[in-house]
This record gives structure tokens, sequence and C-alpha cells, in this order.
């Protein structure tokens, strides 16, 4: 006897899930946003604004698709407009799973080729910004035309234009291949050897930490010996003239040099930003494999199930579970991920360097 659906039962059920996940999303993703402007200004890291650009994508999903879906439950008789409601659903379904996935690609393109970008931009606010927008704005040049091409606002439906082979297209290029190439790229950046350079712009380089310093005296004197030469030139007045020209010497009591001295065994910067990036590829691939596996479920079952008129129809109740079961994995990313992040970022113990500098000169 194949098992029939309670509409009561599936309402109660959305209704509960509508609720959790707006919650969920809105806390991990707000605590991530206040961790990163905590430690400074996200403009200045940009891998951290690319970061924080996907969470807020994922707050207005809450805030707007989510919000949008509970009131429907909620309240029986609530109606939008079909302009709001159809935006809503691709924003949901199609636009932000391709822009985290494509944005996962463009993590690992910052992080291979980070040197090159600064030096290509200097300014560090107009790089976070150029690179932060690549996700958005690809995803506005291809999934915005498959999915609004050829829909009516007036009934709310699509045309002739819309076939079931477009259907397919806009679910492989919003989540399928984001997903799948998030993840090789991933693996491909976990597998390189790449060169240790900090994330953050004002972030000093391994190349120029603490070298020593020697301050010489300005009033550095030359003492010759006075004599008189052939000419009837003292030895003293021509020592003093080449003075003006030569740079003058100073004896090694003079000296000051600037050395580190360390309370504890610290490691050099160079293994602290290694570490950092090491942390950072392995983060992306944790971060890749979290967003394939919830997105991918669903894309396939839409794929293989849903759009294939030869498919081999189950029980509803199974249909029904199914179906809800594989789309709100799809949002459970956007709960995971920020936590992800935030375990990956935790600053290092506070106290476990302290590097001073003392005066080293002789007494």
């Amino acid at each position: 006897m194949a098992g029939t659906v309670d509409p009561e039962a599936q309402r109660t059920a959305l209704m509960a899930l509508s609720v959790i996940f707006i919650i969920g999303i809105l806390v991990g993703n707000f605590a991530l946003l206040y961790i990163i402007l905590r430690r400074g200004c996200p403009l200045m890291n940009t891998r951290k604004f690319l970061i924080f650009t996907l969470a807020g994508g994922d707050i207005l999903l809450a805030l707007y698709s989510l919000i949008i879906f509970a009131r429907k439950i909620f309240e029986k008789h609530f109606r939008l407009n079909c302009e709001t409601e159809f935006v809503s659903m691709v924003y949901w379904n199609n636009y932000l799973p391709f822009v985290y996935g494509v944005g996962l690609l463009v993590l690992c393109g910052e992080l291979c080729f980070r040197r090159k970008l600064r030096s290509t931009i200097s300014n560090p606010c107009l790089a976070s910004i150029l690179v932060a927008a690549v996700p958005w704005i690809v995803g506005l040049i291809l999934i915005l035309p498959l999915t609004l091409a050829g829909f009516d606002t007036q009934t709310c439906r699509y045309d002739d234009s819309m076939t079931i082979g477009r259907l397919r297209a806009v679910v492989v290029i919003s989540m399928v291949l984001p997903s799948v190439l998030a993840v090789i790229f991933a693996l491909i950046t976990n597998r390189m050897k790449i060169e240790a350079i900090a994330d953050g712009y004002d972030t000093p380089s391994p190349e120029g930490t603490f070298l020593s310093e020697i301050t010489t005296m300005l009033n550095a004197q030359v003492y010759p010996l006075s004599s008189t030469d052939a000419n009837g030139q003292s030895e003293e007045d021509s020592t003093f003239k080449q003075a003006a020209y030569l740079p003058q010497t100073m004896p090694p009591t003079q000296a000051v040099a600037l050395t580190p001295v360390s309370a504890t065994q610290p490691a050099s910067d160079q293994q602290d930003v290694q570490a950092a990036v090491s942390n950072e590829q392995t983060t992306l691939v944790v971060v890749a494999f979290v967003h394939a596996i919830l997105t991918l479920p669903y894309a396939l079952y839409t794929l293989s199930y849903i759009m294939n008129e030869d498919r081999v129809v189950l029980d509803p109740l199974a249909r029904v579970v199914l179906g809800i079961l594989l789309q709100w994995m799809v949002h459970l990313r956007s709960i995971l991920t920020p936590i992800v992040w935030l375990l990956a970022d935790r600053p290092p113990m506070e106290g476990s360097v302290k590097t001073e500098y003392l005066d080293t000169s002789p007494v």
C-alpha cells in the first residue's frame, strides 16, 4: 500500500525547518562577519572580503528567500506579486549555489596568484572589491539570462522557449559544474607548493622582518694628525675636505644594534605565514567538499528524476520526503560553511610569541 502524504504534517515540518534554518543561517553568518570585522577592515584583506560577501549572500538568503517561504507556510492566504516570488526562487535554487561555487574557485585562484595580484593592483581596497565582484557578476551574466528569458510575469509561467534541455542546462551550470570544479581546484591547490604570502595587505612580509639595524651618529668626527705637506697645506685640511665627500666611519663602540630577543622559543615569521597558507589550502578543500556534498544530491535528483520522463515513479510519501530532505540540504550549506571558516580562522593563542627590541650596544 502506497504511503499517503499528510498535508498538515508536511506544513508543520516546513514551518519548523524554515524557522530553524533562518535562525541558524543568521547566527552563523553574523558571527563570521563579526569576527572578520573585529580583526580589521575586510577591504585590506582580499580573501576575507570575498568570504565576507559570500556570508552576506547567505544572510540575504535567510532574510529574503526563506522569509518569503516561511510567510507562505505560516500564512495560508499570503500572496506576493509574481516577480518577487520568482526572483526569490531563482536566488534560492540557482543564483546563490552558483555564486558560492564560483567564489571558491576565485579563492583558489587568489591563493595561487596572490603575489601577482598584489604586483598588478597595489591598492588593497580596489583589489578586494574587484576579486569579490567576480562570482556575483559572472552569476548575473550566466544564470539570470538562463532563468529569466521566456518568463511571463502576467501568467507567472514560462513560454515555449523553456524546454527540458534548457532546464537541465540551468541545473548543470548553476549547481553541478561549480560544485565539481570547486572540489577539483581545491584539491589541486592543496597539492601545490604555494609561496608563503600573508593574506592581508597590511601584514608585514616575511622577507623584511626584524632586520638588524645599525644606527650611525651624525656628529662622528675624524681626528687626523696635524702636519704640513709640500704645498704648505695641512693634512688636517685635506682630511676634512675628503670627509665632505666620503662617508665618515665611527668606532665600534658607537654602533647600536637592534636585534630581536624572544621571551620564548618563537617560530620564524616565514614559518607562521607558511602555516597560515597551509591552513587556507586545507580549509578550501573542506569547504568545497561540504558545498559539493550538500548541493549535488539535490541537483542529481532533479536531473535524474524530476526532469526524467522515463523515471520510475516513487511512492508519493517517499517522493515528498526525499524532495524536502535534498532541497534543505542545499540550505544546510549556509549554516555549515560559516562554522568551517570560523574554526579555520581562529587566531593563535596570545602570549605564545613575544618579541621585543633590546639595546645590545656595549656600555
